[in-house]
């Protein structure tokens, strides 16, 4: 089944180069590679870029845009054509450019820095993403934790796992700090722990109102990720039964019942669109 969703699995990505607001060349349905080798690697250069046999300064470039879409954006451009059969010609629209602005803007995952801020040339230009660990925050589930991280070895993303690292002498928090330098978190949130409040106490077991929560390290753990990067850069998979902390609403949630496969194309696309080169057979 995974293999299935990673071979279905893809990105498309479409750039336009504006010379001045409403004007400029635009390409659809880009890999990644060619998005970044013929476009972003020159911008940041300052060198030529041609584009639709044009050669543009990306020095003189009013704006970059750069969006992402699940699927070919070829039948969102077919239907617009079709919609502009009965308007005249004066007042009909550029079809590309109106399917262009259905897709999501990503432009800060690849322009993140002026023309020409890379001196020594295209050649030199590091991977746009360079980071491509995955913290894995787990608790008592080893068998769903090991899923997880099969998954993001599949897509050749680097899993860390705290146990799995060398212990160095450091202590436990301090392990963490050093091991927290990523660009993605996932939070396994499982039923681990039975608690209720203190107020239930005087009633009888039977009585009590009890709930299923994640271990404790995994709640300050959650916390963190999300300070240090951000709501959209975490994701929270939960079982069912798993009590779901309540002020951190927002966040992506997926609920799973046995294998992280159920929500392996979701992943992905979060994975992607957070910044992170995933790549598959």
């Amino acid at each position: 089944m995974l293999a299935n969703t990673l071979s279905n699995f893809s990105m498309y990505y479409h750039i336009k180069l504006l010379t001045r607001p409403g004007s400029g060349e635009l390409r659809l349905n880009l890999t990644e590679d060619e998005l970044v080798n013929r476009y972003v690697q020159p911008y940041l250069a300052g060198e030529t870029i041609v584009i639709n046999g044009t050669t543009l300064d990306p020095h003189k470039l009013s704006r970059v845009i750069i969006k992402s879409s699940d699927n070919s954006l070829d039948n969102i451009v077919k239907k617009f054509e079709k919609e502009n059969e009965n308007e005249p010609l004066l007042y009909r629209s550029n079809p590309k450019w109106l399917a262009f602005d259905t897709a999501k803007d990503v432009t800060e995952q690849f322009i993140i820095k002026p023309p020409g801020s890379n001196s020594q040339g295209k050649n030199s230009l590091p991977k746009v993403i360079s980071n491509n660990k995955v913290f894995i925050v787990h608790g008592h589930d080893i068998e769903l934790k090991n899923d997880v991280e099969i998954f993001i070895k599949s897509i050749n993303l680097e899993p860390i796992v705290l146990h799995r690292q060398l212990d160095e002498g450091l202590t436990i928090i301090e392990k963490f700090e050093k091991h927290s330098d990523v660009n993605y978190a996932i939070v396994l949130l499982t039923p681990d722990d039975i608690g209720f409040p203190i107020s239930e106490l005087k009633k009888t077991e039977n009585e009590r109102k009890k709930e299923f929560r994640a271990r404790q390290n995994v709640i300050f753990e959650f916390g963190f990720f999300v300070g240090r990067l951000s709501r959209k850069n975490v994701c929270c998979i939960y079982k069912e039964g798993v009590t779901v902390p309540s002020d951190l609403n927002g966040l992506i949630y997926k609920q799973v019942n046995k294998s992280v496969e159920e929500v392996g194309m979701f992943l992905m696309k979060e994975l992607k669109n957070a910044g992170l080169a995933i790549k598959f057979e």
